[in-house]
């Protein structure tokens, strides 16, 4: 589809954000424009996308929405909140009273370094102390920043290697469900093209 459109793992990305409470305005109106260009063009919507707006419409129908849990913001359950407008229901607005959106932006560079180190190998804690001395920064630092920007690091490394000029080896395919064996929202190499059809 070219550069016109979302690709399916940033669309993924951003609606994961919304349901879990930790995406922001600028994320939110990227996958509504999405669906708007998409609309426009005659092209068919990812089924991630419209479940993202069937959910926001049925958050907003319902007044309220269970934001998932999201340990990276202190949030280790489920937790409700009402939904009184259409921006709060699209993640337009903060889910909570002064919330201010969780930005990973600061966190990637540290994140992605984390993520080049262990896909070269490296145990978490070798490629936090690798990270945390050649970008100058505290070992717990470095950790927060990885629990922060890990989805980031991994849509940014996708990002850098289209698949059709530099696919993914076994050892990293391997390596990638290693590090995201507990993320939830993580689709491995692979199959999100069999997702697609």
């Amino acid at each position: 589809m070219g550069k016109e459109f979302l690709s399916e793992s940033t669309i993924h990305l951003y609606a994961s954000r919304v349901a879990d409470g930790t995406g922001n305005e600028v994320e939110a109106r990227a996958l509504i424009a999405d669906f708007v260009r998409r609309r426009d063009k005659h092209v068919n919507a990812p089924p991630r996308l419209l479940e993202y707006l069937a959910d926001c419409l049925r958050a907003f129908m319902d007044k309220e929405r269970t934001l998932l849990q999201a340990p990276e913001v202190g949030r280790p359950a489920p937790v409700k909140i009402k939904v009184q407008t259409l921006e709060k229901a699209f993640g337009l607005a903060g889910p909570f009273q002064g919330h201010k959106p969780l930005s990973a932006q600061d966190a990637l560079p540290i994140a992605h370094a984390v993520l080049r180190h262990r896909l070269e190998g490296a145990t978490f804690e070798a490629a936090r102390n690798a990270v945390a001395k050649s970008h100058g920064k505290s070992k717990s630092r470095v950790s927060e920043f990885w629990r922060i920007g890990k989805r980031d690091a991994l849509m940014h490394e996708r990002d850098l290697r289209p698949p059709d000029r530099y696919p993914w080896t076994k050892a990293e395919q391997k390596r990638l469900c290693e590090i995201y064996k507990n993320a939830k929202w993580f689709v491995p190499p692979g199959k999100d093209k069999q997702l697609r059809e």
